[in-house]
């Protein structure tokens, strides 16, 4: 009878068979490390000798770090006292921050077509002009279809074209009429100047953080409408004196303008005093007496009848 056998294809890992790491991509701690001497250094970057895996385990142990193998080329290999979880997350953190501030140049790729309209050019142009801006390399393609084969000079004045939009920020400047026609392709390799790349990456990075702080003005802004939506539910007002607060500085106004108003009145009044005073003062010292008044008239009366006997007389 016949046998069969399933052969696993090569190169494929079997299911549940895990795939280790490379052995010079893994770190060795502690039991790890089997090697007959270790040059040891301790957490301070002191150096504490060349030691037995063993004692420099127990060494690191007593001042509760790991035994760690920096160094496992060397002769013999280099270990270091220190706390394997602290330089994990600083490697983690140390790779991150590298990542980041790298550039990663990448070819963007603008295709035309020999009979392209004006505003279809325009618009391709502006592509690359903001792809060069970025800092990343533009392949300039042009397409040949049916009886357009036999007219490369269209694809060169294509080339042109794009080259009069492009010339002040690329590198090099290729010539188009020396590109030849590749199949039903025609292609330009363009370069961005390193003003034009730097210029980029200064505006992304303006961009990148006006978006945080727009983030951020949301965010609280976010947070101010929740707080007044509890409030309103609960019925708690946030800003401001509360109603008992209210009520005491009303009471308080209240009784500080009746004190001005009664304080106002009693000056009035103390004025309209002083006046009449004054005013009955003056009329005192112009005004005659009674018993004056009778005397000048019996002294007019008198000297009127002297007059009139002297006049008889004569």
């Amino acid at each position: 009878m016949p046998r069969f056998f399933c052969a696993r294809t090569p190169g494929t890992p079997q299911e549940g068979v895990s795939i280790a790491k490379p052995e010079e991509d893994r770190v060795r701690i502690n039991e790890a490390i089997r090697v007959k001497q270790v040059r040891v250094i301790d957490e301070e970057g002191n150096q504490l000798g060349i030691l037995s895996p063993i004692d420099a385990m127990r060494e690191a142990n007593e001042r509760g770090y790991d035994l760690v193998e920096v160094a496992p080329n060397g002769q013999p290999p280099v270990c270091r006292i220190m706390d394997y979880g602290k330089y994990k997350y600083q490697q983690a953190k140390r790779a991150k921050e590298s990542k980041k501030h790298q550039h990663t140049v990448s070819i963007k790729e603008v295709k035309f077509r020999p009979k392209i309209g004006v505003h279809d050019f325009e618009y391709k142009i502006n592509h690359a002009k903001e792809f060069l801006s970025e800092g990343n390399k533009v392949k300039i393609t042009v397409m040949f279809r049916g009886r357009e084969m036999a007219h490369p000079e269209f694809g060169h004045e294509i080339l042109k074209r794009v080259m009069g939009e492009l010339a002040d920020m690329v590198i090099e400047r290729p010539e188009p009429t020396m590109q030849r026609l590749e199949g039903r392709t025609m292609t330009m390799m363009l370069t961005p100047t390193k003003e034009a790349a730097s210029e980029a990456r200064k505006q992304k990075e303006e961009s990148r953080v006006a978006t945080r702080e727009e983030l951020r003005r949301r965010e609280e802004q976010r947070q101010e409408e929740a707080r007044q939506k509890q409030a309103a539910r609960t019925g708690v007002k946030l800003d401001g004196p509360s109603e008992a607060e209210s009520a005491e500085a009303a009471a308080d106004e209240a009784k500080a303008r009746a004190e001005a108003a009664e304080a106002e009145a009693a000056t009035e009044a103390r004025a309209a005093a002083a006046a009449a005073d004054a005013t009955n003062e003056a009329g005192s010292e112009d005004a005659e007496t009674p018993a004056e008044v009778v005397e000048s008239e019996a002294a007019e009366t008198e000297a009127v009848e002297s007059e009139t006997v002297e006049s008889k007389k004569e």
